[in-house]
């Protein structure tokens, strides 16, 4: 007869517990889910975006007084070209950017493509109709006054990166580059609101080259932002 110095309470933790009648074995219990990083609520998406619009408009509102505003500044068709287009044509992008589309997914291909090469085309075609009414300006002059447009779309675009962290389920360079297309036009338009130079090809490259640049810029860059990882 065996000893009570051998038998250790201690050590019956030891012993498996026996499955549940039915239960599978070799069945094993699955790991919990990982934290879900699937980006902000649709209400947290609404809220960031009127900060960036308040902030982004501010901006404008803002650099506009301090450049002043243009002495011919009336109901015009240069002036309808120059500032009115390129505003209608950044608004229309950014409402198709930010669209939630018809399955939550963003705008089509063929609307996020049309709005991204058409509304830019658009800008410089109207800018064109226009000659050199005013003798014109060097080259130079025009890239000068695309830096004015680069600063005027820079926070605005900024603020609109912050606004739409992780909402891009599927094409996010796209609809990223059609936002930066849209924050060039509107920088374009309070520009055009600026600029009394109703040289043509002043406002279609002095003025057009930004809305490219902030366009490649959200291909290449913003698009790293807005996507849902």
């Amino acid at each position: 007869m065996k000893s009570d110095a051998s038998f250790d309470l201690d050590d019956l933790s030891s012993i498996p517990d026996y499955p549940p009648r039915g239960a599978d074995p070799e069945a094993r219990p699955e790991p919990p889910e990982p934290p879900s990083d699937r980006g902000p609520t649709r209400s947290e998406i609404m809220r960031r975006r009127r900060i960036a619009m308040l902030v982004g408009g501010a901006w404008l509102v803002v650099l506009l007084l301090l450049l002043g505003v243009r002495r011919d500044f009336e109901l015009s068709l240069e002036v309808l070209a120059h500032a009115l287009l390129p505003a209608l044509l950044g608004a229309a992008a950014l409402y198709a950017a930010l669209a939630p589309g018809s399955v939550g997914l963003g705008p089509n291909a063929r609307t996020t493509v049309a709005l991204a090469v058409g509304g830019p085309v658009a800008f410089v075609v109207c800018a064109l109709a226009f000659p050199a009414i005013d003798g014109g300006h060097p080259p130079k002059a025009a890239f000068f006054c695309g830096d004015w447009g680069l600063l005027l779309g820079a926070v605005p675009l900024a603020a609109l990166v912050w606004a739409q962290q992780r909402t891009c389920a599927a094409a996010a360079p796209w609809r990223s580059a059609l936002i930066g297309i849209a924050m060039g036009l509107v920088g374009t338009a309070t520009l055009g609101m600026h600029c009394a130079n109703g040289d043509g090809w002043h406002v279609a490259l002095g003025h057009g080259w930004p809305v490219v640049v902030f366009g490649i810029i959200g291909f290449g860059f913003v698009g790293r932002f807005t996507r849902v990882r």
